[in-house]
């Protein structure tokens, strides 16, 4: 048994702030030994880089699980939605379903007036174009079926206001 065999042995604690996390150590098995306050310092070093890359690997490791979570509500309705710059009309994001439905390729986007209005120019009625607008509500054809707008601003993550809308196939009833 290898631990029988153990003369000495240094450990450290791996932390992040006050949860414990592990430990790792050294050992002699081969004679009794006192570890130098260099050896000490070299053992603490390596645990503050490994709580760190524990740290950083787990809190990756959520943050890509949460979007694969978000992206597959996103993109599991019959919604499309889109993000747009109100200064420049560039699209910054837009889902499966609407990349779908508009025939797009989500590398090669541009303007929401280019790509979903199949426009070259800004709509007369973009309700982005007032910044101070709360929401937006509309209704238009979408490919020729009838198709509910909502639209408002939301702060993106480098800190600008962008206009997120949601596109809502609406169901007819032939009578």
């Amino acid at each position: 048994n290898i631990f029988r065999e153990i003369r000495s042995f240094i450990y450290c604690s791996i932390n992040d702030e006050d949860q414990y996390l592990g430990c790792v150590g050294f050992d002699s098995a081969f004679e009794p030994r006192v570890w130098t306050k260099q050896e000490h310092l070299i053992l603490n070093t390596v645990a503050d880089v490994m709580g760190k890359v524990l740290l950083q690997h787990s809190v990756t490791s959520l943050a890509t699980e949460r979007n694969i979570e978000l992206r597959a509500i996103i993109n599991g309705s019959n919604r499309m939605v889109y993000v747009v710059d109100p200064d420049t009309y560039e699209l910054l994001y837009i889902n499966d379903n609407a990349t779908m439905n508009f025939g797009l390729c989500e590398s090669t986007l541009s303007t929401c007036y280019n790509d979903i209005a199949k426009r070259h120019t800004p709509c007369s009625f973009c309700p982005i174009k007032n910044k101070n607008i709360k929401n937006h509500r509309d209704n238009m054809l979408i490919n020729k079926r009838p198709t509910e707008i909502v639209g408002e601003f939301i702060d993106w993550p480098d800190g600008r206001k962008v206009w997120l809308a949601t596109l809502t196939p609406q169901i007819t009833h032939d009578l």
